[in-house]
């Protein structure tokens, strides 16, 4: 089974369900190759800072996957967020724990095993 990590990126709305009053998200998709395509992808995702916004948009326009990597290390691996399975199109925002811890989620990857994506 193929399992990867891809960092996704989405400018105050995420994926035309999660509106935020102009907000900004980021997210961390776990995507693995299961048989039923609905099972394929879980999504951590939280809150950023406008100055984190920036810098990450900075970072992703120079393919600085280095300076992705250590951002994602020091800054934002344990900030509070919450989880999304499946197809986005599914998601509802009824009763959103934002509460979650992503460590017990992605201890288990190791960066820079991340693909940069612009949404």
């Amino acid at each position: 089974m193929k399992i990867d990590l891809l960092v996704e990126w989405y400018d105050g709305e995420l994926q035309q369900v999660m509106e935020d009053g102009g907000r900004y998200f980021y997210a961390i998709c776990v995507a693995a190759d299961f048989s039923e395509t609905a099972l394929d992808r879980v999504y951590f995702v939280f809150n950023l800072l406008p100055r984190e916004r920036r810098t990450i948009g900075g970072l992703l326009a120079a393919s600085d996957v280095e300076g992705l990597d250590h951002l994602l290390r020091e800054k934002l691996y344990g900030r509070l967020g919450a989880l999304f399975e499946g197809d986005p199109s599914s998601w509802q925002l009824n009763s959103v724990d934002f509460d979650v811890e992503p460590a017990p989620y992605l201890k288990f990857f190791r960066f820079p095993v991340v693909d940069a994506l612009v949404a």
